[in-house]
């Protein structure tokens, strides 16, 4: 049996697409990140034995295109962030990796009862990554379109329900107040959202990706930030049914951002 060891660096969404990656390559997967043992049942905690005995990374961003999956893209190397225009071969392939996570009792009994009046085929999810401090110094905010957000929240039917999630409660305020009657969120007790990259607090983690797993329950229609890989890895827990709707002011996307992102043949 192949085992492989993924190692504790990056964000929620990072880790979630390296360890779909690594599913996908190898037999057994081990973890360095502790709270993620809270999440999922697949996974073993890897021990500093582990580490030096299996070959390991760090959590790498990317859903690993092998070199000879290539020809199946057009005009690129990586399938990041295409959403929609990901070719039929690599949703055939990833989809049921996303579908073997399998999450821990207590998760699972959370989503089933939060979920039980919802028509998921129906359902809108509203996914603002904002990067703004104290999350992030900023810099990749300028790209947001925030108000493009609201736009999107005001084509909806009044009857129209949608969850919401971000990593800024200043926006969960805002819409919850405007829309009180349409917006559904995830009850939160951790107020404060860190860089889950950098601390290992369970309850934090945990809700997180129980807004994550809940966004992708919505497969009528994603609205969510371009470069975020928390709502991509919520677009794959849905099976990639979801209409997917990224603001951004796509003149203020930095180049080398770009191209790193849609890496080019």
């Amino acid at each position: 049996m192949s085992t492989f060891v993924v190692l504790r660096s990056a964000a929620l969404g990072n880790r979630i697409k390296s360890y779909a990656s690594h599913m996908a390559r190898y037999d057994k997967i081990m973890i360095e990140k502790p709270v993620d043992i809270h999440l999922f049942e697949n996974f073993e905690l890897a021990t500093p034995e582990d580490i030096e005995k299996y070959p390991h990374t760090g959590s790498v961003w990317r859903l690993l295109v092998d070199e000879d999956e290539r020809d199946y893209i057009e005009d690129l190397n990586s399938i990041d962030y295409l959403y929609e225009k990901i070719p039929q071969y690599f949703i055939d392939k990833y989809v049921p990796i996303f579908q073997s996570f399998k999450l821990k009792p207590d998760l699972q009994q959370f989503v089933d009862e939060f979920t039980k009046d919802w028509d998921k085929e129906n359902m809108v999810g509203v996914n603002i990554r904002s990067w703004l401090p104290p999350i992030d110094d900023g810099s990749r905010s300028v790209w947001v379109d925030f108000a493009g957000f609201e736009r999107e929240v005001q084509k909806l039917e009044p009857h129209q329900k949608f969850f919401f999630s971000s990593d800024n409660l200043q926006f969960n305020e805002y819409f919850t107040q405007k829309y009180p009657d349409q917006i559904i969120t995830l009850p939160r007790t951790v107020n404060v959202i860190a860089n889950d990259g950098k601390v290992d607090d369970v309850q934090q983690t945990k809700e997180a990706f129980l807004e994550m797993y809940l966004l992708g329950q919505c497969q009528k229609k994603l609205v969510c930030s371009f470069g975020s890989t928390f709502s991509e890895s919520a677009w794959w827990f849905g099976g990639c049914k979801a209409e997917v709707v990224t603001p951004t002011f796509w003149d203020k996307v930095p180049q080398d951002f770009y191209d790193d992102a849609f890496q080019k043949k």
